[in-house]
């Protein structure tokens, strides 16, 4: 199989500089919306060039929005980034962004500075993939490809393609675990349409033709009718996706609904010189972030002449380059792989559609017969819908059987567009994703199981029997009699089972369930010690996250499940509702002095914890349990200087106590904490305080 060849991308800083020339607005359903995305993507940048230590991916927008990044900003992100991917089981999905966004800021990623004497090549890192254990590094490794500094061979590019396709349901959304259950993931199934759309063809040579139809129809299918998903984050990964297909997010039939586009859904979560995020508020570190990618990304797509853009690269997607393949150049044929906006058609159904320039003739179905099944809604506390039959089409999938028991109740939620159920509202009452705790959420049962694909991916035979439930825990689930009722025959056997295996557990050694914890990696100890312990637990089924971040909010209910959860008086922020799983812990950790706001009214639980404030906090809770924390050895890096003046004492205790000790002899005070390094710190100051 013939590489794609690569051709010269035009400068980030000549496209830039057209697009704050431009004097077009953005559309939608071919008329204009307003000059405000404009001025929104102005107001989100000089946000994040204000502030003095931005994220990565912020760094990043900010290049590719032409904007100019300080040298010190530069090496301070370039030393953070080497670390990363020096690290022992360092993941493929962080090879992939470090050559990203090194590239998008004019870094040689081929001779990064580990040390005086050694040099790190980080495509060498990429060329070196033998294997994909996930999507998402197979997703990211492909849109790395796509970079002139990266070449793939066909054999991994085949494995990443056939990785993704595996992952991906038969309604064409890739689909993700959480909790012990499988859920749709559009983020990622937005990512993989633009990762995937360079090897669609017409001969179909790469075979993908069939799965890049059925994502985008999974994709249509799954957006609501205020052409959102129902979150701005959502909306962002899909729009950057379809920009790098060479599909426009604000006219392309199949991404309008009424008059509303997918570029109108994101715009409706605008707020506050942002985007909101799940919690209604500004939310800069996640939806802003990524919404104003999105804009950049369709900015991109409208100077390319409507042909396919990606942002990751910086210039039109290698899709352009297909030719020699067999395929069609984006945009040559009729209409650009877009349906004329003007005529007022359906959107295509999944099994057919425009792809791009490659066109498939949907087939056609036959009417669907009906099918009668039952719906019932429960909570923990007590029984919101009684049990109620249900006349639907044969195959309907779980999603729209809730979808329409909801619109003839008048019953209002969120997320059920993208198959992942967040919170449902009902006679006034909201229930919510954690708001009864770290566990908390909806679940369905079909026949008193619990399936193990998403509520977009069950399609129902006649007969059925539907819950919708909300448990107050999913690890430890309500047995029969509880408040919110019995549940299904079935499952109460299924429960007396569990209740067993729980009583043997206790004679068991530990056995690790995260698939991203290797046995050889450093914080594996770590790892297994605090989850035994029962002060960290997984991101979601098999998975630790290591390299995430630790939130505010997660930093507290550790340090609060060490001192052994105690009830205190009530917190008073605005941010902090007083059910969410956190609250106690803020409540306690505000009481005993070892965390503050960050105003007299907010906590911001969801900001991201940096190293030096992590030392603070240690140093706090060692204060509260009433250790000695003198020490007469000041803390000697090289980047001493960096550490803010109240947390010099903190770090100096912390790296004294061996808490805490640096990399490389820099601590690094301003860097995020990473999950991995929050389970060592809290083992060896759970060691310390006992």
């Amino acid at each position: 199989m013939i590489k794609m060849k690569r051709t010269k991308r035009f400068a980030a800083w000549l496209l830039v500089a057209v697009m704050l020339l431009s004097s077009c607005a953005f559309t939608a359903t071919g008329e204009d919306i307003n000059t405000s995305p404009v001025t929104l993507m102005e107001t989100m940048a000089d946000t994040f060039d204000s502030m003095e230590s931005p994220s990565e991916w912020m760094l990043f927008d900010l290049a590719r929005y032409g904007r100019e990044i300080s040298q010190e900003k530069k090496d301070a992100y370039t030393t953070s980034a080497v670390d990363a991917i020096t690290k022992d089981g360092a993941a493929i999905t962080e090879f992939a962004k470090v050559e990203i966004i090194l590239t998008a800021l004019g870094i040689d990623t081929t001779i990064l500075t580990k040390d005086s004497e050694n040099i790190v090549n980080n495509p060498e890192n990429l060329h070196a993939i033998s294997e994909f254990d996930t999507y998402s590094d197979a997703i990211w490794a492909l849109i790395s490809d796509e970079l002139d500094s990266v070449t793939l061979t066909d054999e991994q590019i085949g494995k990443a393609r056939a990785k993704i396709a595996e992952s991906t349901s038969e309604s064409g959304m890739i689909f993700g675990s959480y909790g012990g259950y499988t859920y749709d993931d559009p983020d990622s199934t937005g990512a993989a349409v633009g990762a995937l759309s360079r090897f669609v063809n017409e001969s179909d040579s790469y075979g993908v033709n069939e799965l890049y139809n059925k994502m985008l129809g999974a994709l249509s299918a799954a957006q609501l009718e205020t052409g959102s998903y129902g979150s701005a984050c959502t909306d962002a990964f899909v729009i950057i996706g379809l920009c790098a297909a060479g599909i426009d997010p604000a006219s392309d039939v199949r991404f309008v609904k009424g008059e509303n586009s997918l570029l109108d859904g994101l715009m409706s979560h605008e707020t506050d010189g942002g985007f909101k995020g799940y919690t209604g508020d500004l939310d800069l570190e996640w939806s802003t972030e990524q919404g104003l990618r999105a804009l950049i990304a369709y900015e991109g797509f409208k100077e390319n002449g409507n042909k396919a853009y990606s942002i990751y690269c910086g210039t039109k997607s290698k899709q352009d380059d297909n030719t020699e393949n067999g395929g069609t150049e984006n945009g040559d044929t009729e209409n650009n792989g877009n349906t004329n906006p003007d005529d007022n058609l359906q959107p295509d159904p999944p099994s057919g559609g425009i792809s791009g320039g490659v066109v498939t003739k949907p087939e056609v179905e036959e009417d669907e017969e009906k099918i009668s099944v039952t719906f019932e809604m429960k909570t923990h506390k007590g029984v919101w819908l009684s049990s109620v039959s249900v006349s639907v089409d044969e195959k309907t999938s779980v999603r729209d059987l809730i979808k329409k028991v909801f619109d003839e109740n008048g019953i209002e939620s969120k997320g059920l567009g993208t198959g992942y159920l967040r919170s449902v509202t009902y006679n006034g009452e909201t229930r919510g994703e954690f708001d009864a705790g770290p566990n908390s959420g909806w679940q369905y049962y079909v026949n008193g199981s619990l399936p193990r694909v998403g509520i977009s991916s069950y399609k129902l035979s006649d007969g059925d029997e539907v819950s919708l439930v909300y448990t107050a825990d999913y690890v430890e689930k309500e047995t029969g009699g509880s408040a919110a009722g019995e549940l299904p025959e079935a499952k109460e056997e299924e429960e007396k089972g569990e209740e067993k295996e729980k009583n043997e557990e206790a004679d068991k050694v530990w056995e690790n369930p995260f698939g991203d914890v290797k046995a050889d990696d450093w914080f594996a100890v770590s790892v297994q010690f605090v989850c035994e312990k029962g002060l960290m637990k997984g991101m979601t089924e098999g998975s630790f996250a290591p390299g995430e971040v630790l939130t505010r909010a997660m930093f507290v209910t550790v340090l609060w499940r060490m001192d052994g959860e105690k009830s205190t008086a009530e917190a008073q922020f605005e941010d902090v509702q007083k059910d969410s799983w956190y609250a106690q812990a803020v409540s306690w950790a505000s009481e005993n002095g070892i965390v503050n706001g960050v105003s007299d009214d907010e906590f911001a639980p969801s900001l991201p914890v940096t190293r030096e404030q992590m030392a603070t906090l240690a140093y706090r809770y060692a204060m509260h349990k009433e250790k000695s924390v003198a020490s007469d050895k000041k803390a000697e890096f090289e980047d001493a200087g960096k550490i803010a003046p109240y947390a010099l004492d903190a770090v100096s205790w912390a790296n004294a106590e061996k808490i805490m000790t640096g990399s490389g002899g820099k601590f690094n005070p301003t860097d995020n904490s990473k999950r991995s390094e929050a389970a060592a710190v809290f083992m060896r100051l759970y060691g310390k305080m006992n």
